[in-house]
């Protein structure tokens, strides 16, 4: 999971520099559409729960790392990634 998160971040991340802008942010998925995505087999936009800039970076520099990114999604889906009792 943290690898395929990873490949994401690297397709967000435009211009290469390692860390995510405030524009390259604008084009992530929300968590709630990933949650979706892993529960349904299905993505469907949810602009109104779309994730900014400050959202995502919670050591407030400015950028979002990779680790940032990882842990954001890893948060919200973790209920979906661990197995459940039928």
């Amino acid at each position: 999971w943290a690898q395929r998160l990873r490949a994401a971040f690297e397709y967000f991340d435009r211009d290469g520099d390692g860390y995510l802008g405030a524009k390259e942010t604008a084009s992530v998925f929300s968590d709630a559409g990933v949650t979706q995505l892993l529960a349904n087999g299905f993505y469907q936009p949810t602009p109104n729960t779309a994730p900014t800039l400050a959202t995502l970076d919670t050591d407030k520099d400015g950028r979002v790392s990779p680790a940032e990114f990882v842990a954001y999604y890893s948060r919200a889906t973790a209920q979906v990634l661990n197995a459940q009792p039928l």
